[in-house]
């Protein structure tokens, strides 16, 4: 949400400059209501607190289409960011977690004598396996040439997950 001090300067910006008008052709910044105005909104006695919402949200909404380019690039890569870091810790966590089962199965099996125990313990030695092959594949789809494969590594992923699906 845009603050007052945006709003007002927005509005103190006249369309007859020639920077507002090569930034803003359709003179919707002028469409800005300043928190005074969105003050005196509420205070109406009749749906004032809906009226002051919707222009708060046509002021975020003018305020996003007058953003440059560039400010939408950086927020979308802001948020690729911040949704890659959670997608990385799933997957050390799910590594981490296939060794420790992998290491205590093993134990098990080999203190027991137990074959079920030892096939189960295999079991998850390729299930570690299939993490270590799946990262590998994601890492090299992501470094192929676009020229040489106009479609991407996507389907290297695909291959990886066909020879490690249960």
């Amino acid at each position: 949400m845009p603050g007052s001090s945006d709003v007002e300067r927005a509005k103190a910006d006249t369309p007859s400059s020639s920077s507002s008008e090569g930034s803003d052709p359709f003179s919707i910044r002028n469409g800005l209501k300043t928190e005074e105005e969105l003050t005196n909104l509420r205070q109406a006695k009749k749906s004032g607190k809906r009226l002051e919402k919707y222009h708060r949200k046509q002021n975020d909404l003018i305020s996003s289409l007058l953003k440059p380019m560039e400010e939408h690039t950086e927020d979308a890569r802001a948020e690729i960011e911040a949704a890659r870091l959670s997608v990385r810790i799933a997957v050390w966590a799910s590594l981490l977690s296939n060794v420790a089962l992998c290491v205590l199965q093993l134990y098990a099996a080999i203190s027991s004598l137990s074959l079920s125990l030892l096939a189960t313990g295999i079991d998850s030695v390729f299930d570690i396996g299939s993490n270590i092959l799946l990262f590998y594949v994601h890492k090299k789809a992501l470094t192929l040439d676009g020229n040489k494969w106009p479609v991407g590594g996507s389907r290297l992923e695909t291959i990886g997950n066909v020879v490690y699906g249960k």
